[in-house]
């Protein structure tokens, strides 16, 4: 990428695919060593804002003026993580509404009020109050938060497959939006290196599977 600051990923980003579209645009533009490192859960933008990296890819949704959206792929439902105690964990599935008895644990600032209400809402979809549980600023403070009994925490099931333990259970969520990613790039930096990692994204992770 330009001035070969490398790509910065969200823990949901952690795929296959993703790694594939890196490699696609080393093989097509000989001499780019685009690397990739990972952005903390409650700063999605900061990387790409501060010139840290040339784009990122985050968890939908996105409303910064300043930012490009560009490819949006990997729709994936979404599980509730709670600890290996919790009453849910016997569940099989469990609707949004019963989120009304798990405190959700979210970002903290300085992700967006926006962004943080989308990873941990405040209200089921039929308007009922969600208690809020801790504010963290890494997956990993989430997941010991969840663990210690203080409350779930929303994650797409491929994440929360990828973190399972023997201390956190997932269950599957009905009723509430599916998780995506979106490849996010400063428009003021745009150049023909990101809208080609763009396209490689595009090819190859937004293809079904």
């Amino acid at each position: 990428m330009a001035r070969e600051r490398g790509v910065a990923t969200a823990h949901e980003a952690a795929d296959e695919r993703v790694t594939a579209a890196v490699a696609a645009f080393r093989d097509r533009h000989p001499g780019s060593e685009p690397t990739t490192v990972e952005i903390p859960l409650a700063d999605p933008f900061g990387a790409v804002r501060a010139g840290e990296v040339d784009a990122a890819i985050v968890c939908l949704p996105v409303a910064e003026p300043d930012l490009v959206l560009g490819p949006v792929f990997s729709k994936q439902p979404q599980t509730v993580l709670v600890s290996a105690r919790h009453p849910f964990g016997d569940r099989f599935s469990l609707d949004a509404e019963a989120l009304v008895d798990c405190p959700l644990i979210g970002p903290s600032a300085p992700a967006p009020r926006y962004w943080q209400d989308a990873m941990a809402p405040a209200v089921t979809p039929g308007g009922r109050p969600i208690p809020r549980g801790p504010r963290v600023h890494t997956l990993q403070e989430g997941l010991a938060a969840v663990a210690s009994g203080r409350g779930g925490m929303l994650l797409c099931a491929p994440t929360a497959e990828y973190h399972r333990r023997r201390d956190i259970t997932f269950v599957p969520v009905e009723g509430v939006p599916d998780s995506m990613l979106g490849l996010v790039w400063r428009r003021a930096d745009e150049t023909a290196r990101i809208r080609a990692f763009a396209r490689a994204v595009e090819e190859l992770c937004s293809a079904p599977g």
